[in-house]
């Protein structure tokens, strides 16, 4: 896996889970996808679920 290094590479992974999601798709299955596993998913969208990319600067 990589690592991801800033707020906005955090918040994309977060949006391309969400359309997976959004598509039907399971959380797990969605997760695999954009190489994240699920307990980040829900850290990192407590952390930065809210905020825009004007924000995440």
């Amino acid at each position: 896996m990589q690592e991801v290094k800033s707020a906005k590479e955090i918040i994309l992974k977060l949006r391309k889970v969400e359309v997976l999601l959004n598509q039907g798709k399971t959380l797990r299955l969605s997760c695999r996808e954009v190489e994240m596993p699920n307990h980040t998913y829900y850290k990192w969208r407590r952390e930065y679920g809210g905020l825009s990319m004007d924000q995440a600067k």
